[in-house]
Formats: structure tokens, C-alpha cells, sequence
């Protein structure tokens, strides 16, 4: 059985997928399977999980409509399934958070909450161990850039610079895979602080 073509986005507009999505272990499992489809076997091994571990999480994925079975092959006397990612990005659908829609749009606002720190602590992470293990080029600024930069905007300014972050975020989305690329991660954020 093979696949179908994979969406470059897709836009959560049901709270039930956010839920599932928004766990750390379903992320890690989505992001594994990014690349390349694999088993829920092979995911285990590549996140460093118990098979056992993976499967009801995977099932999740399935049900959500955030996974899908790409392949099926027999191997000695099995059917091995193979899942990839609906589509390259997930986006939650701000309808989710409007006030009309009460505590469920609380909810969303708080897995949403917990899903971004989640995000950044796995972030911080793995640029603390690729940085001590020499895998971040901190020294070569044609393959790696960090910032953390203040701004001060104005009304008018806003919408120009999200313009440009969603062109960048676009791009990136719609980036092919290199069979023979370095696996990257973008890490892209502008938003008011208190």
C-alpha cells in the first residue's frame, strides 16, 4: 500500500487534535517520523523509547488524523506499518482561542501554553548538547544563527514584520528534504512581552 502525498500545513481546528498533539512524547514521535516514514518500532528506537511505550501514543496520532499509514510490508509473518505526518507543519486554528467559545478556548490556550515550553526546553536541549558536542557551528554564520532580539514597535509595524516571519516560516515549510542535508531546526517567534 503506498501513500498519499503529504500537505505542507495542516490546521488544527478541532480541540481533540491540539490535545493529542500537544503532549512532549506525541511531538518527539511526530518529529521522528518527519524525514523519513517509519514503524512505531523504529520511532522507539530513534527517540530512545520502549516500543511499548510508543504504540498507544501512535495509535493517538492516528485517530487525531495527524498520522497516516504510508506502507504496509510483510516480514516474517507480520505486517510492518509504515506512518508519516499528515503534513510538514501543524497550525492551530485561531478560532480555537476566540472568547465566544469559553473554557474550551481556555484549554486550547493552555495546551497551546504548555506545548510552546515544552518546545523551548527540548530546544534549549538540544543546542546545549550540540554545542558541547561540537555538532552547532556557533563559529561558521553560514550555518547557524542565534538571537534573542529586543524590539520596540509600533502599531503599524507589527503586521509588516509578521508578514515577513510568515514568508520565512512559508519558505521553510515548503523547503524540500535533502536525502543528504543535516537535520535543522528553526525556532521562530515574535511576540508582545508584559
Amino acid at each position: 500500500m503506498k501513500a498519499r502525498r503529504r500537505a505542507r500545513s495542516l490546521l488544527l481546528s478541532e480541540l481533540e487534535q491540539v490535545r493529542v498533539l500537544a503532549d512532549p512524547l506525541r511531538l518527539r514521535i511526530v518529529e521522528a517520523l518527519m524525514h523519513e516514514p517509519a514503524t512505531a518500532k523504529q520511532v522507539a528506537a530513534a527517540i530512545g523509547e520502549k516500543p511499548s511505550r510508543i504504540y498507544h501514543h501512535v495509535e493517538l496520532l492516528e485517530r487525531a488524523g495527524l498520522l497516516q499509514l504510508v506502507e504496509t510490508r510483510r516480514k516474517r509473518g507480520t505486517t510492518e506499518r509504515y506512518l508519516a505526518p499528515v503534513a510538514k507543519a501543524f497550525v492551530v486554528d485561531r478560532e480555537l482561542f476566540a472568547p465566544a467559545r469559553g473554557a474550551a478556548a481556555s484549554e486550547a490556550a493552555d495546551l497551546v501554553q504548555d506545548a510552546v515550553v515544552d518546545l523551548l526546553l527540548d530546544s534549549a536541549e538540544q543546542l546545549r548538547r550540540g554545542i558541547r558536542d561540537g555538532i552547532v557551528p556557533l563559529q561558521d554564520p553560514s550555518r547557524c544563527e542565534l538571537a534573542r532580539i529586543p524590539l520596540r514597535l509600533s502599531p503599524t509595524e507589527v503586521p509588516l514584520f509578521m508578514k515577513k516571519v510568515r514568508a520565512l516560516l512559508d519558505e521553510a515549510i515548503a523547503a524540500p528534504d535533502a536525502s543528504d542535508g543535516t537535520s535543522y531546526h528553526m525556532l521562530v517567534g515574535l511576540y508582545p512581552i508584559p
